[in-house]
């Protein structure tokens, strides 16, 4: 099965975590939490207590998505991919890019960003 972007991203971060210090991405990684507080992973029981059955369906539907990511990926252990999982999810985004940011993403790749 092909892998969704985020579950690819994921993988690449366990990479780079595993790479400890030899890493070029040791400090961001190395500032990530070792726990998240999300509800794709609480309970059934527990997401019916956000009274907001959009979201509770929302969060299932996430979490089925990192379950077949974690079945895709053998070798690796679950814990380990969920966490990765967690980390991208709340970090990263996608979506069509707005007017304004594509001429934007140029100049940051390129350094200015700091002179924005």
């Amino acid at each position: 099965a092909k892998l969704s972007t985020k579950a690819r991203l994921a993988c690449a971060l366990l990479h780079e975590r595993g790479l400890g210090e030899a890493s070029a991405f040791h400090a961001y990684v190395a500032q990530l939490p070792e726990t998240f507080a999300m509800p794709a992973t609480w309970t059934e029981a527990e997401r019916r207590q956000l009274c907001y059955p959009p979201l509770e369906r929302a969060a299932a539907r996430l979490e089925a998505t990192w379950e077949a990511a974690c079945a895709s990926v053998p070798g690796v252990p679950r814990e380990e991919m969920l966490w990765a999982l967690q980390a991208v999810e709340s970090r990263a985004f996608s979506g069509q890019l707005t007017e304004g940011v594509t001429e934007l993403a140029p100049r940051v790749a390129a350094g200015a960003g700091a002179a924005l």
